[in-house]
């Protein structure tokens, strides 16, 4: 299952193996095993593929658990979706100031306040909004 889905999304990326395994620095006839089934992805491996694919982190991580676990057990550790929000946060974030971050999640406030506003709610969301604000202002 973890060569499929890695092979899906190196094609998705337009990346050949040779390209990837320049990425990786992995050879590319090795990656072109794994993809076909015939050998096994090592935890080293993995982590090297997951930076170079950062957004599909969650997918390629299911997949190699997938392949290790009953399936029961992985999907309870993929069942949360809160873990994919994380880590489109943690990668956008990461790039950006303390400045900019406090910048967006500024606007993001705003914008909340005005939906809820026009939904008839800001006097109910009011608390919840000036709480993160002063968590916004701390940053």
């Amino acid at each position: 299952m973890f060569g499929e889905i890695l092979k899906e999304i190196r094609n998705n990326h337009n990346d050949s193996l040779r390209k990837l395994g320049e990425k990786t620095g992995i050879l590319f006839t090795y990656i072109s095993k794994i993809e076909n089934g015939t050998r096994s992805p090592s935890k080293d491996f993995v982590s090297k593929i997951v930076k170079i694919y950062p957004l599909d982190k969650r997918k390629l991580l299911q997949a190699y658990l997938t392949d290790l676990l009953p399936n029961d057990e992985t999907m309870k550790l993929f069942k949360d979706d809160e873990n994919s929000v994380k880590d489109i946060h943690d990668i956008l974030f990461a790039k950006v100031s303390a400045e900019y971050k406090k910048l967006f999640l500024n606007m993001l406030i705003q914008r909340i306040e005005v939906e809820s506003y026009e939904k008839g709610k800001l006097q109910e969301d009011k608390k919840e909004i000036e709480e993160i604000k002063k968590l916004i202002k701390e940053l």
